[in-house]
């Protein structure tokens, strides 16, 4: 058995994948479904559990959808981290600095350095993220190798987690250009 790569799976990505026939839904639903199938392992920390599992009324629907994938995600191995030991103080410094998308980088921060902490692989369908920690990489060269995958961006997703989700280029934090 070879060891699959250990992701942090974005809560935008289990609350899309709802039962609709929506593009995205449908999208998010099968990355979901592959990740399981082929053995991925999903990260957890105490932030990322708290949006899986957000009290907030208006989400409620979208929060009973990411409890299920959570559920499934338990019966396969969680490898869970302690908030505190991740914490990227100086990045955080770096974020509290910047005048333009601070809020935004905040609050996304937490996928960041879960991260950082395994396989560099964060898996979101929040682009508005993307691409302030994009530009960041300016100031913070360790986010330019951070991979920032959106299974609703394209239908290839699938296809790359099946050949090993390898850590390609245009997929990271770091790459060049403006992602659409």
């Amino acid at each position: 058995m070879t060891d699959k790569k250990r992701m942090v799976i974005d809560a935008s990505v289990a609350m899309t994948a709802g039962d609709s026939k929506n593009v995205n839904a449908t999208r998010c639903r099968d990355f979901l479904k592959t990740f399981l199938k082929e053995g991925f392992v999903p990260v957890m920390t105490n932030a990322i559990y708290e949006e899986w599992h957000d009290p907030d009324p208006v989400k409620a629907a979208r929060i009973a959808i990411a409890k299920r994938w959570y559920t499934q995600f338990r019966r396969a191995k969680i490898v869970w981290l302690t908030d505190e030991v991740i914490r990227d103080d100086e990045l955080r410094q770096l974020i509290q600095a910047a005048s333009h998308y601070q809020r935004i980088m905040q609050d996304d921060v937490h996928l960041i350095e879960a991260a950082q902490a395994t396989d560099q692989t964060i898996i979101s369908c929040d682009e508005t993220a993307r691409e302030p920690f994009s530009q960041l990489c300016q100031q913070a060269p360790a986010l330019k190798e951070i991979l920032w995958e959106n299974p609703t961006r394209q239908p290839a997703v699938n296809l790359w987690l099946k050949n090993g989700a390898s850590p390609d280029p245009e997929r990271k934090l770091g790459y060049p250009t403006k992602r659409k």
